[in-house]
């Protein structure tokens, strides 16, 4: 692997760590198995020579980073017995509005006309 190449790995390496301490903040267990798991996945590609799949494997870390950083969500349970938890949120987690899935839910359904069956697709 290049000099280039192995300076980029390392940058989405450390990038994926850091993400994962930052969003399982307070859970060592979950920070230990995320980042022996992100080693593991690492390691076993630690010989690839292959300039391509370098990039693509660097790409891959680079979007997971951002996935954990921007979509994962840690839930804190509350100090009271009554098993309700807090939503731990940040400034750069994702709050989507969730349009599409309130249109879908109000769309009628398609009315039959004769007796022919529905069918669907191509069949």
């Amino acid at each position: 692997m290049s000099a280039p190449m192995r300076s980029q790995a390392l940058r989405a390496y450390r990038d994926l760590l850091k993400a994962q301490r930052k969003t399982f903040d307070a859970d060592a267990a979950q920070i230990k198995n995320a980042r022996l798991y992100t080693r593991q996945q690492f390691l076993q590609q630690k010989d690839e020579t292959d300039p391509e799949k370098v990039a693509k494997l660097v790409k891959t870390a680079q979007q997971a980073a951002v996935i954990i950083r921007k979509n994962i969500v840690q839930g804190v349970r509350k100090e009271k017995a009554d098993g309700t938890y807090v939503l731990k949120l940040d400034e750069e987690k994702e709050i989507n509005s969730n349009d599409t899935i309130k249109v879908a839910g109000q769309r009628q359904p398609a009315q039959r006309t004769g007796n022919a069956p529905q069918r669907c697709c191509s069949a």
